[in-house]
């Protein structure tokens, strides 16, 4: 189980859970799910999330702004 943590200007904006069994298929979910997110979000759309697994340790940040043509 992964923790997902929607960020905007490094603040959550969203939290979401993911019981995908690999770092990397949670890590490609969120990628497919951002515009999703954006579009519930409106106003506070993410430009990035932070993934946490079962225990809450960090797994790293990831920034969305890449595949929006933005800087990284």
């Amino acid at each position: 189980m992964f923790g997902i943590e929607w960020l905007k200007d490094g603040s959550v904006v969203d939290r979401e859970t993911s019981v995908l069994k690999t770092e990397s298929e949670v890590i490609a979910s969120a990628y497919a799910r951002a515009p999703e997110v954006a579009a519930r979000l409106l106003g506070h759309e993410p430009d990035g999330f932070r993934l946490k697994d079962a225990s809450g340790n960090d797994l790293g940040v990831h920034s969305l702004r890449a595949i929006r043509g933005g800087a990284p």
